[in-house]
C-alpha cells in the first residue's frame, strides 16, 4: 500500500498536482519554517498564539480569521487536552 495521497480535483490542474506528488512520494522533507522561541516562563496572549498561524502584517488577520482557520482550532484541541 503506498503513502500517497487520492487524486487531486479534477483536470489537468489535480492529474499535474498527483503527478508531481507520485514523484515526491519517496523523497523526505523538512518544513524548515519556523518561528523564534520564547524565554520561559512567558505570557502569551490569544492574539500572539492566533499571529503564530499567518505570516499576514495586517492585524486583522490574527484577530479576525485565524481563529476560523481549520490549523488554529486543531493546535487549540491538541493544547486543550494537555
Amino acid at each position: 500500500m503506498s503513502n500517497f495521497p487520492p487524486p487531486l480535483g479534477e483536470g489537468r490542474a489535480g492529474a499535474v498536482a498527483s503527478a508531481l506528488l507520485r514523484e515526491w512520494n519517496s523523497t523526505a522533507a523538512i518544513d524548515h519554517h519556523c518561528h523564534p522561541l520564547q524565554r520561559w516562563p512567558f505570557t502569551l496572549t490569544a492574539l500572539e498564539l492566533r499571529s503564530a498561524f499567518t505570516e499576514a502584517l495586517d492585524p486583522t488577520i490574527p484577530a479576525e480569521h485565524v481563529p476560523y482557520t481549520a490549523a488554529y482550532a486543531g493546535a487549540l484541541k491538541r493544547l486543550a487536552a494537555e
